[in-house]
Formats: C-alpha cells, structure tokens, sequence
C-alpha cells in the first residue's frame, strides 16, 4: 500500500506550484435517471460520490485502490457504473448497484494477451449509447476501438480512432489522426467523409462538438471551423465561434511574424444536456510562465452570441489562477454547474456562473498546508480511518459513541489498527513527528484479526517499525499471521511469518519466542499453514510443536480457520523427518480433493523415505 500511494503522489507532495488543497478531480459523471447522485474520479488516487447533488462527497470502495481513473455512468440504468484505471490492463470495472459491489470486466475475447501484458494497457475509454443511438457500447484499448451489442458479454474490433465516438439523431461520427469518419448505421460500418490538411503544429483538432441546430464544429489549428453539410466540407465559422479569444488570438498572430502568442487561449465547448442551445466555453489562458486564468463566456443561441459569465475571467467565488480540470453541467438545470479546480476543490453555480462556491465538502485536505502521504489517504477512507490518520482521538471517540464500528474496514487500508500503522510509515516518511494510538485504539476495543488482503499486513508493518511491543501485542491475542493458500498456486496467498524469519529474529527473540507466544494464544489461526511455513523455514522442532499444541483427537482440531489446501505437503514433511505416526494420521483427516502439488510432494517422500524392495514401506510408511 504505501509502495502503491507513494507512486500515486509523486510529483504532487511539495511540489512547488500549484498548492494541493485536497484531491483533484479529473472526471464527472451524473446520473440521468437520479440527478442528486454524481461522481468524480480524483488524483492522484480515488473514486468518489454525491447523494446531495454535488455539496459533499464520500469515498466510494473499489476492489483497489486505483489512480488516473474515469466513471462513466450508463445513460438509461440507475446505479449502472463503470471505472476505468489506468493500473490495469484490458478491462473496467462495472457494478450495477451504485458502486456497493463490483466486477473486473475483460473485453473477451480480444483483451487475452492484454491483461497481463507489461506494460499495462488499459482501456482508456467507454462510452454507452443510449437506445435511440443503438444502444451499442464501446470501448478503446490500444488505440483501438471495439463495439459490443451485448452489454459487454462480447466484443468485436471495430475500427482504429484516436478520438471518442459522436453521435447525432441522424448519423455517428470518430475520427483516426486527422480524418473523419461518418456511420449512417450507429457505428456498424464507416466511411471516409473528410480528411484535414497536416499541421506542423502541436494542437491539430479539438473540440469536435455536434449542435442540435444541424452544424458541425472544430477546432482546427487554433481556429473554429464548421460544417453545415454533414463533415463534408468545413469552412472557418461565421456562426458566431469566430468571436471566442483563442480564434481571435490566432488570427492576430497569424498576422504577425512574430511565433509567441501562439496557442495561449484555447477554449473547451460545452453543451447543456437540458438545453441544447446552451454552451459554454471555458477559454484558458496561459503564457507557459504564469499561472494560468480561465474566462468563462456564454451563448444559448447555438453560438451565434456570447456573453461573459461574471466578470468574464474574474467570475466571483472562483480563483484568479490555474484553470479547471473537470466541468459538469447539471441534468436537471441548465444553470447549475460545477467546476473542479486544478490541484483541489470544487466550485458550483446554480445561477449560471453569476457566483460560485465551494462544493467540496470531502475532498479538501482539514488544513490546507497539510500537503503530505496520509492526508491523501485519509480522504478515500470512512470518517473513522480518517481521523486515525489525523491522529484525532477525539473524533474517533465521537464517532464510536454515534455507533461506527470500530472493527469495520476500511476501503483500502484495512482495519482501524493497519491505518494507524500505516499513517507511522507514512509520516516517518515525510520525517514527521509520529505517535502511535495503536494501544489506544485497542482499549477502545479494536481486534487485531485476519487481514483480508495483502495490502495491509499488521505483523510486518509492526516489525518493519520495529515495534516489538505491538508484535508481542499481536501474537499474544492471536493474530493470523498466515494469510490461508487455499489455492496453492494463487499468486496472492502469503505467509507474514515465513517471509519475516530474519526479522523477527532480529527484534532480539529467537523463532522459539514467537512461536511459544502463539501457542500460549491457544487460537490457532491457520495452524496447519503455519506448520507448513516452520518446515519451509527449516524449523521442524517448531512445526511439530505447533502440529501437537494444535491436536486434540486428531490433527488440527483445535484450529479456528478453514483447512489449507497444503495439508497433504505437510504430511511429506513429516514423512521426510520420520514422523510416520503424525503423518499417517493426518493423511487420513486430509480432505479431498488433493491437490497435485501435494500428491507430488508426498509421491517424492515416499520415495525417499521407504524401502520398497525390502517392504519396509508397508511396515514403516503405511498411510
């Protein structure tokens, strides 16, 4: 987790400009069927949602933690979503109740050599189309574009594009480099309608926007053009678009010879989804030296006329510096607006971008300059993992009296015990002052139990920090420190004992320490993984003895957890140091099916351990 956190943040914490306030959102999505809820993808980590119409935000929990992610929101299906990552390869996430559950979606049968591919190649766009479109969805992986008309149960190649899919009542259009592509068919099959002349210039096409009012705009080499005839055939506008800064700009300075100035005001377009009429256009300016502004200008005649929102680019309540990151406009009100600002917060308007303010209740950091590892991950956490990081025992207290759940997890971190460790490391890190509430938080009654995932192992963060009162703490109450391998060739199980030999060994007790702590625990958690792990650390008087401490009438009867799925390797094990006894008696409580590395495993010691010219198997190594 802090490996994963840390390249998530890098280049944000201390960087010199701007000052992060909290997280910055790089995506909306809105619910059509449900207006009130919205969501916001964040950087650098975190997914987030609005039940109250986008005043205040609370942490959504993904299976990970993700970075450089996009929700997209199915048009017609409440509580139908999508989540694009950047840290996976060939797929999305999709949940169809509102983000409670979720599902890692492939783009079968197409994605096979992707999803493990290195280096990742993730879907980098989703679209779903609403029924008078076709209902199709699409998605784009590799520079590719595949279609699926079964709800994503299949996916076809369709096309290469560089860009989104477009759609109109009467026709759809992409594009691939510089040419357009027009279906009359929703996508089936398309066709070249136009191809723009090659420009030298960084910024090419932008901007492609369909007006309900049958025109077609672009913006092409810093300057608006339009299509009345479908894409085939452009001009520059005389629509009204010729009036925006950066068309201006540019025609000024393709009047002088002078190269600066080029490309300083772009503006993005935006169209109301409740009135089509309505635009907006965000039009950024930036010398490549200053920070930059953004000028808000407005038309609800298709373009024809403009007018500046507020006071142009000094609208009352939004910053005078950086420019936007994300924009959203309301489903159910053409003058409410949001817009999220670069390195944190929220502004919005309900009277058409007269005066903002803030909406960001969630997303800020509780003291602006604290800018550092654990105030990122608090903000993607519940209330009470927050305070934690925050090391604000009060709070926690409050919040324990209005009935949270001490022992509840959190979204990534784990239990409230793995955060307080976590925010240790974190702000050993940042060479902050630390204080652990661990004993505090364990009078307050949190348990130290089996961690689900291995993003948050107590035992190894405990030795790693060298806090050998915690490690004793842990063993004393009978932690898990044997995550199960019921799959044994699951690349996720994991031993924190077998992978903490030497460093438990180097907190000043021998193994023998530890593991008469365990058995004083009389909990077994995972015993029979934790047998197997001695015999892998070549310790097999330990193993035998927590193979006995663990056994009433039979073997690993007293164990509290599941059986592990490496039962018939240990019972080789005990083949191969010449207990015949305790190895016949557990052959015959080992369940079935067996495993074939444990079949092998036992094949191999039976092999090396008995007589079977002399029949010395059948008296000595029976099972």
């Amino acid at each position: 987790m802090l490996a994963t956190l840390a390249l998530m943040v890098t280049g944000l914490v201390n960087a010199s400009m701007p000052n992060w306030t909290g997280l910055e959102v790089r995506n909306f999505a809105q619910s059509a069927q449900d207006p009130a809820v919205i969501y916001a993808s964040t950087s650098p980590l975190g997914v987030f949602k609005s039940s109250d119409h986008g005043l205040s935000w609370q942490p959504m929990k993904l299976p990970r933690l993700i970075s450089d992610s996009a929700v997209v929101v199915h048009p017609e299906q409440l509580g139908h979503l999508f989540v694009l990552t950047r840290n996976r390869s060939g797929g999305y996430y999709e949940s169809l109740d509102a983000g409670k559950t979720w599902t890692w979606q492939t783009l079968l049968p197409v994605t096979k050599k992707f999803d493990r591919s290195d280096p990742i190649t993730p879907v980098d766009y989703l679209a779903v189309d609403p029924t008078q479109y076709g209902g199709a969805w699409w998605a784009r992986l590799s520079g590719s574009l595949f279609r699926s008309v079964d709800q994503g149960k299949s996916w076809q190649l369709n096309a290469q594009t560089s860009g989104p899919i477009y759609h109109t009542d009467d026709a759809s259009f992409r594009f691939s480099g510089n040419t357009l592509f027009h279906s009359s068919e929703r996508g089936n099959s398309w066709s070249e309608i136009y191809r723009f002349n090659p420009t030298e210039h960084r910024e090419q096409l932008s901007q492609f926007t369909p007006l309900s009012n049958g025109l077609l705009m672009i913006r092409h080499e810093g300057l608006w053009r339009q299509s009345s005839d479908g894409g085939k055939s452009w001009a520059l506008a005389s629509n009204g678009f010729e009036q925006l800064p950066d068309h201006q700009q540019q025609l000024r300075a393709s009047k002088s010879a002078l190269p600066g100035g080029l490309w300083n005001t772009s503006c993005r377009l935006d169209v109301s989804p409740v009135s089509p009429a309505d635009l907006l256009a965000r039009c950024t300016k930036d010398d490549g030296a200053w920070p930059s502004s953004v000028c808000l200008k407005r038309s609800d005649d298709w373009g024809k006329h403009w007018a500046d929102v507020g006071d142009g680019c000094k609208a009352t309540g939004l910053p005078p510096y950086w420019s936007p990151t994300a924009f959203l406009w309301d489903h159910a009100n053409k003058n409410t607006l949001w817009l999220a600002w670069m390195a944190g917060g929220i502004y919005r308007t309900t009277d058409g971008g007269r005066l903002w303010v803030h909406a960001d209740e969630g997303l800020l950091f509780p003291n602006a300059k604290e800018e550092s590892f654990a105030s990122y991950l608090s903000l993607v956490e519940p209330p009470l993992h927050r305070a934690v990081f925050h090391r604000d025992l009060p709070a926690i207290r409050r919040l324990l009296a209005e009935g949270a759940d001490i022992n509840a997890d959190g979204n990534y971190v784990g239990s409230m015990l793995a955060a307080d460790l976590q925010a240790i490391q974190l702000e050993q890190r940042e060479s902050i002052p630390s204080r652990s509430m661990y004993f505090e938080l364990r009078q307050l009654g949190a348990l130290p139990r089996l961690v689900k995932s291995t993003e948050s192992r107590l035992l190894e963060q405990a030795v790693l920090l060298h806090r050998v009162d915690i490690v004793e703490d842990l063993v004393n109450s009978g932690y898990n420190w044997s995550l199960l391998k019921l799959d044994p060739f699951d690349e996720n199980s994991y031993s924190e004992l077998a992978n903490l030999q030497s460093s438990l060994q180097n907190l000043g007790k021998p193994m023998s320490y530890w593991i008469d702590a365990y058995i004083r625990a009389a909990v077994f958690p995972s015993a029979d993984q934790t047998v197997m792990d001695l015999f892998e650390m070549d310790e097999p008087s330990l193993a035998l003895k927590v193979l006995a401490a663990a056994s009433r009438s039979v073997p690993f009867d007293r164990q509290t957890g599941a059986a592990s799925a490496m039962r018939l390797e240990i019972v080789a094990r005990l083949l191969a140091v010449k207990k015949n006894t305790w190895a016949r008696r557990l052959y015959q409580v080992t369940p079935l099916p067996h495993t074939k590395a444990g079949l092998d495993a036992l094949s191999t010691a039976l092999s090396d351990n008995c007589d079977f010219t002399l029949g010395g198997c059948q008296a000595t190594c029976r099972l």
